[in-house]
């Protein structure tokens, strides 16, 4: 139809016909529509946009209400590990307060009386100036037929080391080679201690040389400061075996009694305790890194009735429940023959078995791994005192028998898993894929991301209270040590002329080769060297007294006493296991601080 026009509108009814008007129709308006659509959609948008955004917030609501759910369930979980962690740190704190504020008389009293195990002068000697060298010495094999020549050889090479001016240039030249390592100057400084230890005299005149030469040195390198502080030369390792030769006979005089008093002080202090033969770790530890962590009950004391196959020697000596066989029978050894060296007491961890009689007359043989040793897949459990069940006899007989043999071992017994002092056991799997543990199985040893209070091994803090109430029990030990080491209220005393003799170049006098004074008294060879330091400074120009004082406790204090505290096995007939070693090295670290503070 036309737009714009008008159009009438007629009504035919049979023969009537009736014009009812007219319409016109007009043209459509485009823009109107298009805005109705913009409307429409615009509508639809925020309709949808509100509908996601409320959907949105009703989600994130749910996901923060669920976090926070987590959340206080995580903190709750926490907190119950915090209460729990306080309740292990209060019981170790009632438990270190009641146990080991205990009398060691027991280990100690009765020390004064019996005479200590020491080591013969030989055997001091292999193990302070041969410490490492001892196999490649003994291992060496000759043919007859070579013995001549070798020691017409050796001759003509010990009048070679007695010229002084020969030798000093061979210390010389060795040191400047650059392939030279402080191994190799140490083993050279060793074994010149070995060839000239019978003419002490022209030892010391070749540590006096070869020392003023290093101080010297170092003057111009100006670190003079740190002089004597390692062992970087030929000298400084001749004057440590030096010190070792001319002290031998005070530490036996003055420091041997302390010293090995100390020894068992913290030895019995350690056998109070389950010691993880695994590990090494101990409960009464003086060392945090070698303290059981875990939580564990009370362990129970045995006291034991322990007789010897020739039934010459009866005890009562008190043992643990958890103690393996090989710690039962170190604890029967000790309270048997204290007194007796290690190496000569009849009974050893290799030569013996141990008993245990019953009350039906049967005969238990224990060992640390025999055919019921507990097994769980790649885990072997050493075999203990409880494995055995010597707790269920009233009064527990153990007996002490030699075997028919000395290597003999059972078939699931072999001599190399012998828990002794110096085996040690590992946790980690070995060559057959087999595991050991003693008190605890270490699945988490190697797993650093596992939190400690989700750990089964507790923070090390917890258990601080032990260490110090240990460290308090023992204080009266490393007291007395200190003292007879550094006591210098006395004149040095005469010393007496013996046999073998040598002369100090400064004294017309013979001399005894190993100084013997007075209680109290400053050994001879102290005073000698601590003469020629002072010399030595003064030659160079150095007026500082505090570096004076630096050298000598550099000389004395760090490179023997603190060697001779950590290693006491240097001087006696003992064992040492590895758990002592890091309570000795605790020990004798207090003295390197000690010495270290005053430089400062």
């Amino acid at each position: 139809y036309p737009t714009g026009q008008n159009i009438p509108i007629t009504v035919v009814l049979g023969n009537q016909e009736q014009v009812l008007g007219s319409i016109r129709f007009e043209a459509e308006d485009a823009g109107a529509d298009i805005n109705i659509i913009i409307i429409i959609v615009v509508a639809l948008s925020v309709g949808t946009f509100v509908v996601v955004m409320l959907v949105f917030v009703i989600v994130l609501y749910c996901c923060f209400w669920r976090k926070s759910r987590r959340k206080d369930q995580k903190l709750d979980e926490l907190q119950m590990t915090l209460n729990r962690m306080e309740t292990v740190v209060a019981h170790e704190c009632k438990e270190a307060f009641t146990q080991l504020l205990t009398d060691l008389d027991e280990y100690t009293g009765d020390l004064s009386s019996i005479n200590l195990p020491y080591s013969d002068f030989q055997t001091y000697m292999v193990k302070t100036v041969l410490s490492g060298l001892e196999e490649t010495l003994l291992s060496s094999k000759l043919r007859s037929n070579q013995l001549p020549q070798l020691s017409k050889r050796l001759e003509e090479f010990h009048h070679l080391m007695m010229d002084r001016k020969f030798l000093l240039i061979v210390i010389k030249t060795m040191e400047d080679q650059r392939d030279f390592s402080i191994r190799d100057k140490c083993q050279m400084g060793n074994l010149l201690t070995v060839i000239l230890h019978t003419r002490l005299d022209y030892l010391t005149q070749i540590m006096k040389l070869s020392l003023s030469d290093l101080i010297r040195r170092s003057v111009v390198r100006d670190s003079y400061r740190v002089l004597l502080r390692r062992t970087d030369s030929v000298a400084e390792r001749i004057l440590s075996n030096w010190l070792a030769l001319c002290l031998h006979q005070h530490i036996v005089d003055q420091v041997g009694r302390p010293l090995y008093t100390l020894f068992r002080a913290v030895k019995g202090q350690l056998e109070k305790g389950p010691v993880d033969v695994v590990t090494g770790d101990a409960r009464y530890s003086l060392s945090e890194q070698r303290i059981i962590r875990q939580q564990m009950p009370e362990v129970p004391e045995i006291m034991a009735l322990v007789v010897t196959e020739e039934n010459d020697v009866t005890a009562n000596v008190k043992l643990l429940q958890c103690d393996t066989i090989s710690q039962a029978k170190e604890k029967i050894f000790d309270h048997l023959y204290k007194s007796q060296p290690t190496s000569i007491r009849p009974y050893t961890f290799y030569n013996s078995d141990l008993h245990m009689l019953l009350t039906n007359g049967r005969v238990v043989v224990m060992r640390d791994f025999d055919y019921t040793t507990e097994e769980d897949g790649e885990w072997k459990r050493v075999n203990t005192l409880d494995h055995y069940e010597v707790h269920r006899e009233k009064t527990p007989c153990l007996r002490l028998v030699k075997r028919n043999r000395y290597t003999s071992e059972v078939s699931d017994y072999p001599a190399t898993l012998v828990t002794t002092p110096n085996v040690q056991l590992k946790p980690h799997a070995n060559e057959e894929g087999q595991k050991y543990w003693h008190l605890f199985k270490h699945l988490d040893v190697d797993d650093p991301t596992m939190s400690p209070l989700l750990s089964k091994k507790l923070v090390t803090e917890v258990f601080f209270p032990r260490i110090l109430y240990t460290k308090k029990v023992l204080q009266n030990f490393v007291d007395d040590l200190f003292n007879a080491l550094f006591n210098l209220d006395h004149e040095p005393s005469t010393p007496y002329v013996n046999s073998r003799h040598f002369v100090f170049p400064y004294s017309a006098a013979p001399l005894p080769q190993n100084y013997v004074g007075g209680a109290g008294s400053v050994p001879l060879a102290v005073k000698y060297l601590f003469d020629y330091l002072e010399n030595e400074a003064s030659a160079v120009g150095v007026v500082d007294p505090d570096v004076v004082h630096v050298w000598k406790n550099n000389s004395l204090s760090l490179r023997f006493w603190v060697n001779l505290i950590k290693n006491p096995e240097f001087v006696f007939d003992v064992n040492k296991s590895l758990t002592m070693d890091s309570c000795l090295s605790i020990v004798a670290q207090v003295g390197v601080y000690a010495i270290i503070l005053m430089h400062v």
